[in-house]
């Protein structure tokens, strides 16, 4: 039986039976809001084949996203942007669902001792709504969807899946879409799982030991590997700075002015 790859259902089913083969059975999961996976892990636990009743998360990338375009087509906010043309406001309105929603998540980083980024440039610094109740209202409501005690229960170990979507762009490269690889395509998969995990210098040395054919240490290849690990960690180290979440911020707000004009 051929099964579709969006078949989050049954792909889902049987990672949990092979977790349960080696004795580890899912306690959380963290999955999209459109997901089934999490419908697959509560039958299974209803069905008596696991013991442990999973709980179910949000990934909080995609629920900032799902509120952010939400808050876009939002027809009451649209209508309370300060500009005077309609495709105006709804220029207004597509920076301001983007900074709401992110303003929402430094909430949530502050409340856990997180450092947050200041200045936020994506709205002009004349940004000002009309002060009215049904004003605070509308916004109150957005606010809601990130913030209500509902989504909050549903986001409150703050996971994602974003190493998962690392995963798959490794995945990708791999195993392109317009290459079919017959005799290996099971090994190239374990490979971008093993550099994933490893990192890049590291996978290789530790793949050529495990074949027998170590590679010379203080050779050539040697030190290129070491220094291919090196340059990776570092960069990885780079984007989890202040200065580099700041230069993304400022660039995202230069690409949104030049896109206005």
């Amino acid at each position: 039986m051929v099964k579709s790859i969006g078949d989050e259902y049954t792909w889902a089913k049987e990672c949990i039976l092979d977790l349960k083969a080696d004795n580890i059975e899912v306690e959380h999961l963290v999955t999209d809001p459109d997901s089934s996976a999490y419908r697959a892990a509560q039958d299974l636990y209803e069905e008596g084949t696991t013991s442990t009743q999973p709980e179910h998360f949000l990934d909080t990338r995609h629920v900032s996203e799902n509120i952010r375009k939400r808050t876009k087509n939002d027809k009451n906010l649209l209508q309370i942007m300060p500009a005077r043309t309609q495709v105006k406001r709804q220029k207004l309105l597509n920076c301001f669902s983007l900074d709401l929603t992110e303003r929402c998540n430094a909430e949530l980083a502050q409340a856990r001792k997180k450092v947050w980024l200041r200045g936020r440039s994506l709205l002009p610094k004349t940004f000002k709504i009309a002060h009215s109740q049904q004003n605070i209202d509308f916004i109150r409501k957005t606010v809601n969807l990130r913030l209500g005690p509902n989504i909050l229960e549903k986001t409150r170990l703050n996971m994602n899946i974003n190493f998962v979507e690392g995963f798959n762009r490794s995945l990708r490269r791999s195993l392109p879409s317009n290459v079919t690889f017959k005799r290996n395509v099971t090994s190239r998969a374990h490979s971008a799982a093993h550099s994933v995990n490893f990192g890049p210098g590291e996978s290789v040395l530790e793949l050529c030991t495990a074949l027998h054919c170590e590679v010379p240490v203080g050779g050539s290849a040697y030190e290129a590997l070491k220094e291919i690990q090196k340059v990776d960690i570092l960069q990885e180290q780079h984007k989890k700075t202040m200065q580099y979440k700041q230069f993304r911020t400022d660039k995202r707000a230069k690409l949104y002015k030049l896109y206005e004009k």
